[in-house]
């Protein structure tokens, strides 16, 4: 009976490395026909889910592909991307872009005695860097810097009276406020981070899939469009210039590589939800 079952599990596991070769060489040839390089695909993928946009290669393939072969291509390039987001190489990317999302805690606000040194050197370090320039200088420059030398010499004993407004207590409460409400907003957006940006990528794939199902559900795809002498197009229905551009790309997609689409969609958001 332990054999049976080991002898299953082999066959099992063949099985799925055998499937898994067939996509990988199915993918491969249907990114050659369209004339796309694997990593230019991997990066549609991780842009059309990571920033939700909907954006594909205009190579010359798939702009002269036929509208009639366009859904057994879709259906070929959905079961590529669903087995690159599936890769370590995609999880990889994904927790690199995640931490980059991550809010950044604010600096706390620095005391006015620190203020005021930082002040002060910055302007010592002015006033020594003149003062060096002007010992081979001529009497007659030495003069004309002079009220440059006097000002930076007043300017840095300013910055030791107790009674400079720029020093003060309500200075100091100015800073504490605006530093606490920027805290108030880091925990905020923290707390939206860790919601929305998960360590698992599939909350991400799901938004993604939900985006276009909702996008392309009402595209008019018998549209009328009115060719202009100087070479664009606008639709006759000026309403729908101002759709979105995924819901134009959809159109120009044409109908069955769109309903073909939304069916692979459907099915892998399934797929997610389930936890599959």
């Amino acid at each position: 009976m332990k054999r049976l079952i080991i002898f299953a599990l082999g066959c099992l596991g063949l099985a799925l490395a055998l499937a898994f070769r067939v996509v990988d060489e199915k993918g491969a040839q249907v990114l050659k026909q369209l004339g796309v390089s694997e990593e230019d695909a991997k990066d549609y993928v991780w842009l059309d889910f990571s920033h939700a946009i909907f954006s594909y290669p205009r190579t010359e393939q798939i702009l002269a592909l036929a509208k009639g072969d366009r859904p057994a291509m879709v259906k070929s390039v959905v079961d590529f991307a669903k087995k690159y987001t599936r890769s370590e190489e995609f999880y990889n990317r994904y927790q690199t872009f995640r931490e980059g999302k991550q809010p950044e805690r604010p600096d706390p606000p620095k005391s006015m005695d620190e203020l005021r040194k930082e002040e002060k050197d910055l302007l010592q370090k002015s006033l020594k860097e003149i003062e060096d320039n002007l010992k081979n200088a001529t009497p007659e420059q030495k003069e004309q810097y002079r009220p440059a030398l006097d000002g930076l010499r007043a300017s840095i004993k300013s910055i030791d009276d107790p009674n400079n407004p720029m020093y003060s207590k309500d200075i100091e409460k100015a800073y504490q406020q605006d530093y606490e409400g920027q805290l108030e907003t880091f925990r905020k957006d923290s707390l939206e981070w860790v919601q929305e940006w998960t360590t698992d990528p599939k909350p991400m794939l799901i938004r993604g899939l939900e985006k276009f199902l909702e996008i392309s559900a009402d595209v008019d795809f018998g549209a009328a469009v009115v060719r202009h002498s100087s070479g664009y197009t606008t639709f006759a229905n000026l309403e729908y210039e101002n759709k979105p551009p995924e819901w134009k790309v959809c159109y120009r997609a044409g109908k069955g590589a769109v309903e073909a689409a939304r069916a692979a969609a459907k099915e892998w958001l399934k797929e997610l939800q389930s936890g599959k």
